[in-house]
């Protein structure tokens, strides 16, 4: 399965590569695009953290993947108002 070869090559040594972060990253992003289009993300990545602490496969990416995981399992933060018409005009 994708996520088991994915925690894998995490957890493998690459001292000359990426750092473990972007070794998690661009793990993250092949499981994420491995859901299907329909996929409950949230409750996918839930099942995925539990899979992967699980396995016992330890070091930096794996850990950094695993924080990614949990990230996605919290709703987005509500968008800002940045401003608008009194914002660019000033007060009155």
């Amino acid at each position: 399965m994708t996520l088991d070869r994915i925690v894998s090559s995490l957890s493998a040594p690459a001292p000359d590569g990426p750092s473990p972060v972007e070794r998690a990253r661009m793990g993250f992003l092949e499981w994420l695009t491995a859901l299907p289009a329909d996929a409950d993300v949230a409750a996918a990545a839930r099942e995925a953290d539990a899979r992967v602490a699980d396995s016992g496969e330890t070091g930096p990416a794996v850990e950094a993947f695993r924080k990614l995981l949990r990230e996605a399992t919290q709703a987005p933060a509500a968008p800002a108002r940045r401003g608008g018409f009194r914002r660019r005009r000033g007060p009155a």
